[in-house]
């Protein structure tokens, strides 16, 4: 009976926008994530990998990823800023992981240099 308990409570899914974890039951009968509203498939824990990558290699490719995405919107080629939103989430994902080592995106470089409260000259 414990053993069934706990398998049940076991997180199988994580939202992509929100970072979200959830159980299968937790997902049962939703088209979306119970929390964000995200309507992305969920990303299986089962898939959860550990990469070896240098920190500045890694802020190569979000530093691609968040101008790319950011281009789709200025462009129109893309409606929204969901995709916008993914990649920042992705990007704050990797970031928690390590950090005081520096940003991984423009935008966490910046948001760096507001709270240093120091100016641009």
């Amino acid at each position: 009976m414990i053993e069934h308990d706990a398998e049940r409570e076991k997180k199988i899914a994580r939202c992509i926008r929100c970072r979200s974890e959830f159980t299968a039951d937790q997902l049962r009968g939703v088209s979306c994530c119970p929390i964000c509203g995200d309507t992305g498939q969920p990303l299986s824990l089962e898939d959860d990998v550990i990469i070896k990558i240098n920190w500045h290699e890694l802020r190569l490719l979000c530093s691609f990823a968040e101008k790319w995405s950011e281009y789709l919107i200025t462009s129109g080629q893309v409606a929204t800023a969901d995709n916008f939103m993914t990649i920042y989430s992705i990007i704050g994902a990797l970031q928690e992981q390590y950090p005081y080592f520096q940003p991984l995106s423009q935008g966490g470089e910046l948001h760096q240099f507001i709270r240093s409260g120091r100016k641009l000259h």
